[in-house]
């Protein structure tokens, strides 16, 4: 599927980056990844409005911290903000009200798979930075 914008593939990836520090601190080993059925869960307007606030402020979090990981020098700083980006990210979506961490992934995770969620995304992400644009181009 390709994404007409890149906010998408910026959750996905932020998520990723995310839940990687979280991860590595479960080592109880017990995940709860989304599984794939046919039945995949349907999300009300409300709660993907949240998700979209939340990945617009992890796509900001995300560009901020990449610049400063690359231009790290030791390998104990990269891992450190990387660390500190995860939890920057995790506290973005969790200050969403009625938006866990499990809903922001399942949702970024289906929408890799669902078209019809992912356009829905898109849509709102679309409709949010044209509403934010400053009036006259």
């Amino acid at each position: 599927m390709t994404l007409r914008t890149p906010i998408l593939a910026a959750a996905c990836s932020a998520l990723a980056l995310a839940t990687l520090p979280a991860a590595a601190q479960d080592s109880t080993g017990s995940q709860t990844a989304p599984q794939a059925s046919p039945e995949a869960p349907t999300f009300d307007d409300a709660l993907l409005e949240r998700f979209v606030s939340a990945a617009l402020e992890i796509e900001t979090l995300r560009e901020t911290f990449v610049s400063r990981v690359e231009a790290a020098e030791t390998a104990e700083t990269r891992e450190a903000l990387v660390e500190q980006a995860g939890q920057e990210m995790r506290a973005v979506v969790t200050s969403m009200d009625g938006l866990t961490l499990e809903q922001y992934r399942s949702i970024g995770t289906l929408a890799q798979s669902e078209p019809e969620l992912a356009q829905r995304i898109v849509s709102m992400v679309e409709a949010r930075r044209a509403s934010d644009a400053p009036e006259g181009g």
